[in-house]
């Protein structure tokens, strides 16, 4: 991966009543080709689905992946919303587990993912 995420601010981790997921905001110093050309090359965060809607501006990127997690022997998604703010792009994933909230935890897994 690029250097893109230096002197980034991350902002957010949470967790959902339904379901384990975790969620991170981030804001990076740097344009939105840069951002959207390292999640479309990096495969977990876009193998399943990866497009720049025909917005303008600000130019909106959505990209969907999924990873086998062998320490819950479990597939989790994550979603990544790409946007374009002037000089900066705002980044935010959303990744879950799936697993219903009586599983208690994903050992990390999600906010592992995110």
């Amino acid at each position: 991966m690029t250097n893109i995420f230096k002197n980034s601010l991350i902002q957010a981790d949470l967790m959902s009543s339904r379901v384990l997921a975790h969620g991170i905001r981030a804001i990076f110093p740097v344009g939105f080709d840069s951002v959207i050309n390292v999640i479309k090359d990096y495969d977990p965060a876009s193998n399943i689905y990866f497009t720049v809607l025909s917005t303008s501006p600000p130019r909106v990127t959505v990209a969907f992946g999924q990873k086998l997690f062998f320490r819950i022997g479990h597939y989790l998604a994550c979603m990544t919303l790409v946007i374009e703010r002037g000089s900066e792009t705002e980044v935010r994933i959303i990744a879950h587990s799936g697993l219903q909230f009586s599983a208690f935890s994903d050992y990390g897994a999600s906010a592992d993912y995110a």
